[in-house]
């Protein structure tokens, strides 16, 4: 699916935090979850419409569920799958739409946050001048490509075959580790 088959923006939405992964609007990814918070989340979303907000916390502060704790743009997407684990765990097939901002934090706290969250809309730029920026970064990356064995060949090819210049940088970047 894709995010125009949802509701209209802006809209509340249960947020699952992450503490170890950052999504993308392309990403398809499991995510295993033991928080109560956090499974509250999935089981709000999957009441609903199964769309949810996905953040990472801030540095120095993974484990807390709190507004102050976590970066406020992530990423809105749907719950693809969602699986009970034998161990109490619960296992989440998440796919990322759109990136997406939390415009407004309600007064009440919950269990589950929740806030209204917007969607990110890329903003206009000049093509000739992005056109040779993507087409700079096409040809690093091919470079790099041959020094490492860490790129797969299927992300380049995707690289390459991109048209749009915010998937190409989105690609890009999450592929580069920032530790």
């Amino acid at each position: 699916m894709q995010l125009k088959d949802y509701n209209k923006f802006p809209t509340e939405l249960p947020i699952l935090v992450e503490d170890e992964l950052f999504f993308y609007p392309f990403m398809i990814s499991p995510i295993f979850l033991d928080k109560e918070s956090d499974i509250e989340a999935v089981n709000q979303a999957m009441a609903e419409n199964s769309l949810l907000f996905v953040t990472t916390t801030k540095p120095g502060h993974e484990e807390k569920r709190e507004f102050d704790d976590i970066f406020e743009v992530g990423v809105v997407g749907s719950i693809m799958r969602k699986v009970d684990l034998n161990d109490g765990r619960v296992k989440v097939l998440f796919q990322g739409l759109a990136k997406a901002k939390i415009v407004e934090k309600p007064q009440s706290s919950d269990t589950v946050l929740r806030a209204t969250i917007d969607i990110v809309n890329n903003d206009s730029y000049q093509s000739i001048k992005i056109d040779a920026l993507t087409g700079l970064l096409r040809e690093k990356i091919r470079q790099l490509s041959h020094l490492t064995s860490t790129i797969p060949s299927d992300l380049i090819k995707t690289i390459e075959e991109s048209t749009e210049p915010h998937r190409i940088a989105d690609l890009i970047s999450s592929m580069i580790n920032l530790d």
